[in-house]
């Protein structure tokens, strides 16, 4: 299902709780709209989306590997502090 975790408990040992907290937020996703990725990826192609603003708007992420997820953490971080459904005690705790 699109709508389970991507954090799983036998994991969470692997990294910081920032990056828990982090991942929380987000839920898999696919592409479904090739106009909104200039990539080369493929309709279908898994995907994070943020589930504070689900919809047709919502803020999603498409890696094509782990090495490049990686260096773009930040992103997700920076999206919450700006996303309007993301409620104000999870941006505070993201600030600090």
């Amino acid at each position: 299902s699109l709508n389970v975790s991507v954090v799983v408990p036998e994991d969470e040992h692997l990294v910081t709780p920032y990056i828990i907290t982090l991942m929380r937020q987000y839920k898999r996703c696919t592409l479904t709209n090739r106009t909104s990725y200039n990539t080369g990826t493929r309709l279908g192609f898994p995907g994070l989306e943020c589930i504070h603003c689900t919809g047709p708007d919502s803020q999603q992420f498409f890696y094509n590997n782990t090495k490049s997820m990686s260096g773009n953490l930040g992103r997700f971080g920076d999206h919450l502090l700006t996303c309007s459904g993301a409620p104000d005690a999870l941006k505070k705790s993201i600030e600090e």
